[in-house]
């Protein structure tokens, strides 16, 4: 089966149609603005998460003797010295 140009043109003109199509649809419609916001918003979480940690301190010998430092008391004595009060 010989091909001829006419063929390979109307194939290679399939092919760009179907390029542009896609392109098309990635491009228009809220497909595109769905994945722009999802980029942005986890790219955003992202780096305040990494501003927030530290990297350079998450796996460096930091932690003294004992591990939690009394963090279980943290949320009671909070409760009851700020949010518990008597205002009288």
């Amino acid at each position: 089966m010989s091909t001829t140009g006419d063929d390979l043109e109307h194939d290679a003109a399939e092919v760009i149609d179907e390029r542009v199509g896609l392109r098309q649809r990635l491009l228009d419609g809220q497909d595109y603005w769905q994945r722009f916001s999802t980029i942005l918003i986890v790219g955003g979480c992202t780096v305040a998460l990494l501003m927030t940690l530290h990297p350079s301190l998450i796996l460096r010998n930091n932690t003294p003797t004992g591990g939690d430092m009394g963090a279980h008391v943290w949320a009671p004595a909070y409760l009851r010295d700020h949010l518990l009060t008597s205002s009288s």
